[in-house]
């Protein structure tokens, strides 16, 4: 009887054990290789977008531009059926990615002339040699004031002293700086905002031509007068 009771007690073991854990065994590499495979391409593809948005931000961006497009191009030329198709996507792509603005450019101008102020130029209104409707920024380093070209890489078309201006004009008014105390006279919120409004600043030189530049839109006059006060307070401190 005690023999029997031991052999009920004992179950036989399941004959298709072995081929489900060889069976699960052989499909784990396969799911992680290519789960890591998957995780390797996502985390590529993250770590270069910050290099896409730099590269974006210089002029090499448009060459590349280029190159991508005669590349697009010659797929499309010589190949047929989906990689035409990918061709004429990617290149639709490239046309659509333009090149940016980059952000700390005006800080990095400002730290490479070591200037004290950064202004904008507006648009240049002729002369000097530069074109008219040229962008330009304005940096005030010590007693020079420097004209640099938006469109050159930050160099230096002219630079003069600040204390060889004679007159500051600002839509033909000599600018002089008035303190209003906003506990008089708080903000008000302009209810008709001319956004094709047209701003002049004019240098007035005493052995040269005039400097004279344009702003446009609804700050114009605050950019006008913006660069006109640092202009007017340099001048001042160059003058003491």
């Amino acid at each position: 009887m005690g023999g029997r009771q031991r052999a009920r007690a004992i179950r036989r073991a399941d004959p298709t054990l072995r081929t489900r854990k060889a069976s699960k065994a052989s499909t784990r590499p396969v799911v992680a290789g290519i789960l890591r495979v998957s995780l390797t391409a996502l985390f590529s593809a993250i770590l270069v977008l910050p290099r896409l948005r730099a590269l974006r931000r210089t002029r090499a961006w448009n060459w590349s531009r280029l190159g991508s497009l005669v590349i697009a191009a010659g797929i499309a030329a010589f190949s047929e059926g989906w990689w035409r198709a990918v061709a004429l996507v990617f290149a639709l792509l490239v046309l659509v990615v333009r090149r940016t603005a980059d952000p700390s450019l005006e800080r990095r101008l400002q730290r490479m002339h070591r200037a004290e102020y950064f202004l904008n130029g507006g648009e240049w209104g002729g002369s000097h040699g530069l074109a008219a409707g040229t962008p330009l920024y304005l940096l005030l380093r010590g007693a020079h004031l420097l004209l640099v070209p938006r469109d050159r890489d930050g160099d230096v078309h002219a630079a003069v002293r600040v204390d060889a201006i004679e007159r500051i004009l600002v839509d033909g008014r000599d600018y002089l700086p008035v303190y209003v105390s906003e506990a008089k006279q708080p903000p008000v919120r302009e209810r008709d905002v001319d956004r094709h409004a047209v701003s002049d600043l004019k240098l007035k030189m005493r052995e040269s031509e005039p400097l004279r530049f344009l702003y446009r839109g609804a700050f114009a006059g605050h950019l006008a007068e913006t660069a006109a006060h640092a202009i007017f307070s340099v001048r001042a401190i160059a003058a003491a």
